[in-house]
């Protein structure tokens, strides 16, 4: 396979886009955000989309801005506003207390 050499540019907002990705994530996730999380996380969550759109690559364009990211951008910025965080949302405990117990009670059922 041959190597593309790609513009430092490009690979820069990649790792930027990631990096960004990080600190939205820590932010979504915190169970005491900061007091102006809900603002911090709009505008950080704007300002993603903004370079990921400017990041110019077959899978970075306009068409694959979904509803998540608006949903990210107004809706999860005034939860946090209205809840405090929404991590009380999640139900990801539930869901591995659930694999945990449907694969003991497979373990259990096989003779």
């Amino acid at each position: 396979m041959k190597d593309i050499p790609l513009p430092n540019a490009f690979l820069d907002d990649v790792v930027q886009l990631w990096k960004d990705f990080e600190v939205l994530y820590n932010l979504l996730s915190s169970e005491t955000p900061p007091p102006n999380a809900a603002d911090d996380l709009h505008l950080k969550a704007k300002r993603w989309i903004q370079l990921f759109l400017r990041i110019k690559s077959d899978g970075h364009q306009k068409k694959f801005v979904t509803p998540y990211f608006h949903v990210m951008v107004y809706h999860v910025s005034d939860a946090i506003r209205q809840f405090g965080n929404i991590k009380k949302f999640s139900c990801q405990g539930k869901f591995v207390k659930f694999l945990t117990s449907s694969t003991s009670m497979r373990e259990t059922l096989k003779y």
